[in-house]
């Protein structure tokens, strides 16, 4: 029977900025003219949607690999993943500061995010 371990947190960033290059080319597709947005008017919702499931699916696989690095089991993740829906981040930032308390000043520490 095979040991099975918990991938590198770094692998669940990575997943999170491949997720997001679909809703960045989405938005090179749109021609922000002035007015009427004839055809592109569907990429709009379209960059939105796919933002927030990037964002929901990197909320639960960071919480996953957090708990299983921690020593949770299969069924302790699985609620804890599972007892929520479409995420906020205050939403995720308590549920790790709640799953890691060490972090917490970390997590409430300002921070800024340089996008290239």
């Amino acid at each position: 029977m095979a040991i099975i371990t918990a991938p590198d947190p770094q692998t669940v960033v990575d997943k999170y900025v491949r997720a997001m290059r679909t809703p960045y080319k989405l938005l090179s597709l749109h021609s922000r003219r002035i007015g009427h947005p004839g055809n592109a008017a569907v990429l709009s919702p379209a960059i939105v949607l796919t933002s927030i499931s990037a964002f929901e699916g990197f909320a639960e696989d960071f919480l996953a690999v957090t708990l299983a690095h921690l020593g949770a089991g299969f069924a302790e993740i699985a609620k804890a993943v599972g007892a929520w829906n479409n995420p906020a981040i205050p939403e995720f930032a308590n549920r790790m500061k709640a799953a890691v308390p060490k972090a917490a000043p970390g997590i409430d520490a300002p921070s800024m995010v340089t996008i290239l």
